[in-house]
């Protein structure tokens, strides 16, 4: 380690310009963000606390990241601003995380940390470097013992002035408050000012956007992932297991389990060749909302290194794979530099390959399982919630009252014969209904033989009247104890019949639809001979013949059945939530 003659300040090797190309490793803040995050952690923090928020000194907006970790030696202090070199262990996976993320955050920055040893601060600086023309990386470090007083060394004087005109502090007074705000005995404060800006000049954070958040302003009023530009959502998910807590401007960060959010998840082992026997364990889900960000979410120990890796049948296109996530911990494979990609090694691709593959097989799963289900209809169906036995007894009554008000299409194609007896079967339910009112040639029934009856002479009824396909429901009352059990399964019974009816129903309609659809077909062919063979013969316009009569009656007929179809699709679905929930009304 070299020293300046004139002015006794400690050295390091690296030229200035070297923090500038180096901070321009990361592509964006939040990177930078996590390396701080990741070298607190590496320091060591024993109550696992680290508190990111803004200060204004100076009329400067400043960064601050504060830790309750062990705090730092001289030594290591000078290691963490400088270079790593021969005898000094470095800190983090190749010791220039704080160089890169501070430097790419703003110019300069400033660093306090206290433990047993003392009280030490040490700057890194570019504007600093740029003033005096430094041909070198000078590091100002000083260092107070537990009263206050300024440590004296050969280079303490030149380096407490260095601080002090350079810096935003300009006094010792200020220096010391400073560390007095690291409210532990042990801990690091750093600050970083001339924070970075954009393109255009303006400033790549937004505060004010939010009290408790920072966000880039290029992307807040994008469609990206929230994560994308909410450091807040970032930090949440930076780490598949929860390690430290991080507060953001006061407020604490709630750390996301990704798993959590997801649907139908399964954990599977992946076995790539070119690592054998390393086995890989993988959990796939399925994400019910914001299908626009899918794939791999790609960690090396514990920490997030790629979001959405779409991989296998996500690549394909055609919907393949939508909403699909993949989490998976990839220690075995070589990070960059800057801790944001894997290293495009042969490892590395044959692992994709082999995790596409998994994916796949998963999604395929997924289709024949969300098929199988009979309450879901699509892979992209919502998330239903369960209903309360209010609603569930609501929707029984609107459908039953919807289908006995109809007007009845179907009904309508009936014979006239059989309307009256119909009618009939549904004045002698209304008076099996009214148990209150007395039959005039009949004695009075008991409870149980009321709603006996007035179940059997309504299913009865809609049964004849829309051709087997029972589409009530009728509220069940109330039995005996002894009676309770049997009515229950009674009414499931009941269910059962009906999706058995409205099945068959359907394809009754359908074919009936198909049917009408042929004969639509034909009679349009003949329309166009006749229209070919009119233009020929240049005669009079005749009146329409029957045979056009004819195909508007079809059409007709084809638009009121597929409405009926479909009108019979939804109540079918409601019979369905109905049967699948516990009927609470018996």
């Amino acid at each position: 380690m070299a020293a300046d003659k004139n002015n006794r300040t400690r050295l390091s090797e690296p030229n200035p310009k070297f923090f500038y190309t180096n901070s321009t490793s990361h592509m964006g803040p939040f990177s930078a963000v996590a390396e701080l995050i990741d070298n607190a952690y590496n320091h060591g923090l024993e109550d696992k606390e680290l508190h990111i928020d803004i200060k204004i000194i100076r009329n400067e907006t400043c960064l601050t990241f504060t830790d309750n970790g062990k705090g730092m030696t001289l030594d290591k202090l000078h290691t963490m601003l400088g270079d790593n070199v021969m005898g000094h262990v470095p800190i983090g996976l190749y010791g220039h995380g704080f160089k890169s993320g501070s430097m790419r955050l703003g110019k300069d920055a400033i660093v306090f940390t206290k433990n047993k040893s003392g009280m030490h601060v040490g700057m890194l600086s570019q504007s600093y470097l740029e003033k005096i023309n430094a041909e070198h990386v000078l590091v100002p470090i000083i260092s107070f013992d537990q009263q206050g007083q300024l440590v004296q060394t050969p280079d303490s004087k030149a380096n407490l002035k260095a601080i002090t005109t350079y810096s935003l502090l300009k006094s010792k007074r200020e220096l010391l408050e400073e560390l007095e705000t690291i409210a532990n005995p042990n801990g690091t404060n750093i600050i970083i000012w001339n924070l970075s800006r954009g393109n255009f000049g303006s400033p790549e954070f937004d505060f004010d956007y939010k009290n408790d958040d920072m966000v880039l302003t290029s992307r807040k009023d994008q469609t990206a992932h929230k994560s994308d530009y909410s450091l807040r959502a970032y930090c949440s998910i930076l780490y598949l297991e929860p390690r430290l807590r991080i507060s953001l401007r006061e407020e604490e960060i709630e750390t996301q389990v990704v798993t959590r959010h997801l649907a139908y998840t399964e954990e599977d082992v992946c076995r790539p060749q070119c690592l054998a026997p390393t086995t890989i364990k993988i959990t796939f889900g399925y994400k019910r909302h914001d299908k626009e960000h899918y794939g791999l979410m790609m960690y090396h120990k514990n920490r997030l290194i790629k979001a959405y890796k779409r991989v296998g049948c996500q690549l394909e296109g055609n919907n393949q794979g939508v909403g699909v996530v993949g989490i998976v911990e990839c220690d075995f494979l070589k990070l960059t530099h800057n801790k944001q990609d894997f290293d495009d090694t042969n490892e590395y691709r044959l692992t994709l390959y082999e995790l596409g593959l998994k994916l796949s097989e998963y999604w395929n799963k997924l289709k024949v399982k969300k098929n199988s289900d009979s309450r879901s209809r699509r892979v992209e169906d919502k998330h239903k919630h369960p209903r309360s036995n209010e609603d569930t007894l609501a929707k029984k009554q609107k459908l039953s009252g919807s289908m006995s008000n109809d007007d009845g299409n179907i009904t309508k194609r009936k014979d006239n014969t059989a309307q009256p007896e119909n009618n009939h079967k549904k004045s002698d339910t209304k008076t099996l209904k009214g148990s209150a009112v007395a039959s005039t040639s009949h004695s009075v029934p008991t409870c149980e033989a009321v709603a006996t009856q007035t179940k059997r002479a309504t299913l009865t009824n809609k049964k004849e009247e829309y051709g087997g396909y029972d589409c009530s429901k009728q509220e069940d009352q109330k039995m005996p104890g002894s009676h309770q059990g049997h009515h229950q399964e009674s009414s499931v019974d009941t269910t059962d019949n009906e999706e058995e009816s409205l099945k068959s129903y359907c394809e009754k309609l359908l074919l009936r639809v198909k049917g009408l659809e042929e004969e639509i077909i034909e009679l349009r062919s003949n329309q166009i001979k006749i229209e070919v063979s009119h233009q020929k013969t240049q005669t009079e316009v005749s009146p329409p013949n029957e045979a056009e009569f004819a195909l508007k009656q079809l059409v007709a007929q084809y638009e009121q059945n597929c409405k009926e179809i479909k009108r019979l699709k939804e109540e079918y679905d409601v019979l369905l939530n109905i049967k699948s929930e516990p009927d609470t009304m018996a």
